[in-house]
C-alpha cells in the first residue's frame, strides 16, 4: 500500500484554513486505501474529530507552537520525523509550507511534494526582522527548486514563481481552496500520486476570490 507522510508545522488542533486544507487532501486520500500519516507539533488541545473518524495517524513532536519567528523556523524540526517515516515505510513525503520546505533540504530531503500555502516571507511576522526576511526567501526559494511537485493556490501564485525564482510551470499544479472535482481530472499531481479522490466538491477556506481556468 502506497503511504504518504505530511508535515505540517502548526498546530493541528487550532482551526484554520491550513489545517482544513491539509485534511480534506489526508481524509480523501485514506478514504482511497492510503496509508497516512501527518507529523505535526504536539496540539494544545483535542485534535480534530476528522483524524479520530478517518484513521488518520497523527505522530507528534514536542516543540512548540507559540507564534513567533524564531518558532517558525524552529519547528521545522519536525521535518526530520517526517523524513524518517516516510523513508522507512516507503511513502510520499509531503511538506506543508515552503520554508518547512527549504529546511528539508538542508536535511537531505528532495523530490518531496510541497503545498505552499502563503508566501513565509511577506508575512508582517518579518517585518521587525530583515536577516529572518531573508533567511526565509531563500529558504523558500530553496524548498521549491527541489520539490519534484509544487502545489499553489492560485494562479498568481504560479505565474510569480516562474517569473520570481524561474520555476517551470509544468512543475506547477494549482489547487485552489475551493474546488470542483472537474477542475482536477486531468491534473499530473493526481497522475503522478495515481489516485482520484475527489468525488464531491471541497471547501477548505476561501480568502480571496480568483477565476482559475
Amino acid at each position: 500500500m502506497t503511504g504518504v507522510c505530511f508535515v505540517y508545522g502548526m498546530d493541528i488542533s487550532e482551526p484554520c484554513g491550513a489545517t482544513n486544507r491539509i485534511l480534506a487532501f489526508a481524509s480523501a486520500l485514506k478514504k482511497e486505501g492510503y496509508d497516512v500519516k501527518i507529523v505535526a507539533p504536539k496540539p494544545k488541545r483535542k485534535i480534530p474529530k476528522d483524524l479520530e473518524l478517518e484513521g488518520i495517524e497523527l505522530v507528534t513532536v514536542p516543540i512548540s507552537t507559540k507564534e513567533t519567528s524564531i518558532n517558525r523556523i524552529l519547528r521545522g524540526l519536525i521535518i526530520y520525523e517526517g523524513k524518517k517515516l516516510a523513508k522507512n515505510n516507503g511513502s510520499i513525503l509531503q511538506i506543508e509550507f515552503s520554508h518547512f520546505a527549504g529546511l528539508a533540504t538542508l536535511i537531505g530531503c528532495s523530490e518531496y511534494i510541497l503545498d505552499m500555502h502563503d508566501l513565509a516571507f511577506a508575512s508582517p511576522t518579518y517585518n521587525s526582522n530583515s536577516l529572518l526576511r531573508n533567511i526565509c526567501y531563500h529558504l523558500e526559494r530553496k524548498g521549491v527548486t527541489n520539490a519534484k511537485k509544487v502545489i499553489v493556490v492560485s494562479t498568481d501564485m504560479k505565474n510569480f514563481l516562474n517569473k520570481e525564482w524561474n520555476i517551470s510551470k509544468k512543475k506547477i499544479e494549482v489547487i485552489p481552496n475551493g474546488y470542483f472535482v472537474s477542475k482536477l481530472k486531468n491534473l499530473y499531481l493526481i497522475r503522478f500520486l495515481k489516485f482520484f479522490f475527489f468525488d464531491k466538491i471541497v471547501v477548505c477556506e476561501i480568502i480571496s476570490v480568483q477565476n482559475e481556468k
